[in-house]
């Protein structure tokens, strides 16, 4: 099987008050056996704790993995509340 590959992240958080500020950064580098692939992806969120148990958050990602027709984009939105 010549499926293999390698992937880094780099994650980073910044608390500012109620706020929580996040920054992803991935890379994959692969190859399989049609292909090589290599990609790159970018997330931002933030989250805002509204109690101890209770967040909002949003968050973007861009995913570019070279070799395919199109760059892939998501946003996230939602509460969670830890019972």
């Amino acid at each position: 099987d010549s499926n293999k590959g390698n992937a880094l992240r780099l994650a980073g958080m910044y608390a500012m008050g109620a706020g929580e500020f996040h920054v992803n950064v991935g890379r994959l580098t692969g190859t399989t056996n049609a292909a090589r692939l290599n990609g790159n992806q970018y997330t931002l969120g933030y989250n805002h704790n509204l109690s101890k148990r209770t967040k909002v958050y949003g968050y973007y990602t861009n995913l570019n993995v070279t070799g395919t027709a199109s760059d892939y984009n998501s946003f996230a939105l939602g509460v969670r509340h830890n019972f």
